[in-house]
């Protein structure tokens, strides 16, 4: 019944004129579930004491026992409101401050005080699941030892040590099994959301780079071209398709062509800052999403700093020998009329085509006449430069 009353004041805190509001003003930083415990032990305050007090016509060690434990509460809650960042302390303290008042009221003998066993592993479970399973684990110790101490120094117990033992029973192995079942449910719940984050991962990326998939790039790009409608920003699409990459799975299997296809994936993701979008859209087929660039110049450093990790990535392997990429780009500045994602991403394909229509006329003119372009003409150089002449503007 205090549980539910505090958990009913606890969701009026939400209302202009609720106590948990005053609550809130008075215990700044402190967690909700510290704020929770403090109403808790109130209205035990206020109805188990006043039960106590009332079977047993008020006898003086009720009252003692109650004189001792009312300041220590009223210290505990002290201390939450002027040191919130110490819970550590506060809640040891308060595991001592709940139970052994109960445990010296237990000692009295009385049949009447029975309920405080009940109370007493409800106080165990209850620190469990607010501050976690091993404080459920302290409370169980606190009952054990606390009644084994009442059962071998008071006669009026000795003689019921059967009775005693299914108390220590249920005050201590009822609590301790249900912070193992806490600890069973909390890792069934961890395992979920793993499985529940790995299935959107797998959704939304492509298994072989790790790399986002079109439909996620979709999806991010259509948000990042709102936004920088709105913001009056800019953002730029590169749509990058690799040269050669069919004969290396021609002559070497697709074990190798799934090889360059990951080199080329993290030689992306090196080329890029940590904020903008590498995904695989096709087969050799690869976008870049720069959010929030200033200046051209970023793009096509982007463009450069890939061109030549690739470079440098592909004279490292002989397979992968002769392999490039043809990039083009398309940007877009907010204020203009903002393009689909679909729309920006074909424009930036284009501007790709053009780049490879260009190299291709080059490469011809080169086979033709090697020395017109140099004594060492560098076909990568030929697609970096083309890059510049096949960008798309939004």
């Amino acid at each position: 019944m205090a549980f539910a009353l505090a958990r009913l004041l606890r969701a009026w805190r939400y209302s202009p004129t609720s106590w948990g509001k005053v609550l809130k003003r008075w215990f700044p930083g402190l967690e909700a579930t510290e704020v929770e415990q403090i109403l808790v032990r109130a209205i035990y305050l206020v109805f188990g004491w006043s039960y106590i007090l009332w079977i047993d016509d008020w006898r003086p060690l009720y009252l003692y026992v109650l004189a001792a434990q009312l300041p220590a509460m009223v210290a505990h809650t002290l201390h939450a409101r002027f040191r919130p960042a110490e819970p550590m302390l506060r809640r040891h303290a308060g595991v001592l401050i709940d139970l052994l008042p109960c445990l010296a009221v237990v000692a009295q003998g009385s049949p009447h005080f029975a309920p405080l066993f009940f109370v007493m592993s409800t106080i165990s479970v209850g620190y469990g699941l607010r501050f976690g399973p091993h404080y459920t684990v302290l409370c169980a110790l606190v009952n054990g030892i606390g009644l084994a101490v009442i059962t071998l120094t008071v006669p009026a117990f000795q003689a019921e040590w059967g009775w005693m033992l299914s108390t220590i029973a249920l005050v201590s192995i009822v609590p301790l099994y249900s912070a193992y079942l806490t600890v069973r449910l909390s890792e069934q719940r961890a395992r979920a959301l793993e499985d529940a984050a790995l299935l959107r991962h797998e959704s939304t990326h492509d298994q072989l780079t790790g790399l986002a998939n079109r439909g996620h790039l979709l999806d991010v790009l259509a948000v990042g071209l709102q936004q920088a409608a709105g913001r009056r920003s800019r953002i730029a699409v590169l749509f990058i398709d690799l040269d050669g990459f069919k004969n290396v799975n021609d002559r070497f299997g697709h074990a190798a062509g799934d090889a360059l296809l990951r080199r080329v994936a993290n030689c992306l993701k090196e080329s890029v800052r940590s904020r903008d979008l590498v995904a695989r859209v096709g087969g050799d087929e690869f976008v870049v999403l720069l959010d929030e660039f200033l200046q051209d110049d970023e793009v096509q450093h982007v463009a450069r700093t890939f061109e030549d990790r690739l470079r440098a990535s592909m004279a490292a392997e002989e397979t992968f020998v002769g392999v490039g990429a043809s990039i083009g780009t398309a940007t877009y500045s907010g204020g203009l009329p903002c393009p689909s994602a679909d729309g920006l991403i074909a424009q930036a394909d284009a501007a790709m085509y053009r780049v490879k229509s260009v190299h291709h006329a080059n490469a011809g003119a080169r086979a033709r006449s090697p020395r017109a372009l140099g004594d060492d003409p560098d076909p990568m150089a030929i697609k970096a430069a083309g890059a510049a002449v096949g960008q798309g503007m939004a």
